[in-house]
């Protein structure tokens, strides 16, 4: 009897139980908020681009991110972005520093619809700024100027760019390589000059590779080229100055000329060459004919006259002269020996070197006659002949900066 009575208490007491249960609706527990996991990328820099992944298990969605990356990157992850994991991210990596590495710490929240928030945080590393490469960002070639400009920058602060250039089909260049300019628009200029000076050159190239202080470099290739012929007239002579934009001190090569002669040529008696008298001679840059090979072969003019040798000026007997108007005059001639009169060549008779000492434009002329004649030709039989015209008509000026 006591053992049923036992068993009757139990049964009445788990239906009280029961009844409870039920009123209470059942016991309820906190949901669970999003568990996080950043996914950092390896081998970061600065400067580079690095893909973030953040991945999260729980949580009711939808779901927002925040990721504020510690001054680490150019930019967070705004609080209130909607995201689904795998939520990914492009980063553009930040690092002062071109030798040491940087530490910062992200703070990742992911946020369900529920409020409750996932976080998770921890110090990541950016490894060293890196070199960029210079942006060639124009060449332009002039063809009334025969100059090409090169403007570059650089995405890094600070560096020192150079500019080369290689020229290649029947021309050349004033100078391999040149620093850009470090104000204003950062470029370079060079001039060009055709192989052959009077038939000028219709398929010049030149390819340009600008390099920083680090080594890196931009290249183009193939920019055209293209340098006029120069017309020699009749009875016309000419000092033709190669370079066109020099720095102050720098060496200016000139080339005197002529077109076929009125009258039987053998001698140059004298080529009174005038210019702005803060002019200078370059010494022992006399060179006969076409600028460049042996100072004293035998091409240009005197190519078809084939003398056997010629009588070149002692550099010191190269006299200068006050003409006034702040101009002087250089005086030079030329005696080939073993020549013949000369009634249809044309062609350079000789070019010297000029350096200058003071900024501004420079005009190079001709005086033909100064108390006696000072530019002048002769025949074999000693006859003297002026050209017909001096004037250097079409011959460019010289900038001096």
């Amino acid at each position: 009897m006591k053992k049923l009575l036992l068993l009757v208490a139990a049964a009445l007491l788990v239906t009280v139980v029961s009844c409870d249960t039920l009123n209470m609706g059942g016991l309820k527990f906190p949901s669970k908020g999003p568990v996080v996991t950043v996914a950092v990328p390896a081998g970061m820099n600065g400067g580079v681009d690095a893909t973030w992944t953040v991945t999260w298990t729980s949580g009711v969605g939808p779901f927002t991110i925040a990721m504020n990356m510690g001054n680490g990157t150019t930019a967070n992850v705004a609080a209130g972005t909607l995201a689904t994991t795998p939520f990914t991210q492009v980063f553009t990596m930040v690092n002062p520093s071109t030798t040491t590495p940087a530490t910062y710490t992200y703070n990742v929240q992911v946020t369900d619809s529920n409020n409750q928030v996932g976080v998770a945080t921890a110090q990541y590393t950016v490894g060293v700024t890196l070199n960029q490469d210079p942006v060639i960002e124009s060449a332009v070639y002039t063809q009334a100027t025969k100059t090409l400009v090169v403007t570059a920058s650089d995405p890094d602060d600070g560096e020192t760019l150079t500019v080369g250039v290689v020229a290649g089909g029947g021309v050349s260049v004033d100078a391999a390589s040149k620093v850009a300019a470090a104000t204003g628009p950062v470029s370079a200029s060079f001039t060009f000059q055709a192989d052959d000076f009077f038939g000028g050159a219709a398929a010049g190239t030149a390819d340009v590779t600008v390099t920083d202080t680090h080594s890196g470099s931009a290249t183009q290739t193939g920019i055209a080229i293209v340098i006029d012929p120069f017309p020699l007239l009749a009875d016309h002579l000419y000092c033709i100055p190669l370079q066109t934009s020099v720095a102050v001190g720098d060496p200016v090569t000139v080339v005197v000329a002529t077109g076929v002669p009125a009258n039987p040529f053998q001698f140059l008696n004298g080529a009174g060459i005038t210019i702005e008298s803060d002019a200078d001679k370059v010494p022992e840059t006399f060179n006969v004919g076409a600028p460049g090979g042996a100072k004293g072969a035998t091409d240009g003019y005197w190519t078809p006259m084939a003398p056997t040798m010629f009588l070149v000026p002692d550099d010191g007997l190269i006299a200068v002269s006050d003409i006034g108007g702040g101009r002087e005059r250089w005086d030079f001639n030329l005696t080939p020996v073993g020549g013949s009169d000369q009634t249809t060549a044309s062609g350079a008779l000789f070019s010297y070197q000029f350096s200058f000492g003071s900024a501004g434009t420079k005009t190079f002329g001709f005086e033909a006659v100064n108390v006696v004649n000072r530019t002048y030709y002769s025949d074999s039989t000693s006859t003297e002949f002026l050209w017909g015209d001096i004037s250097n008509t079409g011959v460019s000026s010289v900038t001096v900066n």
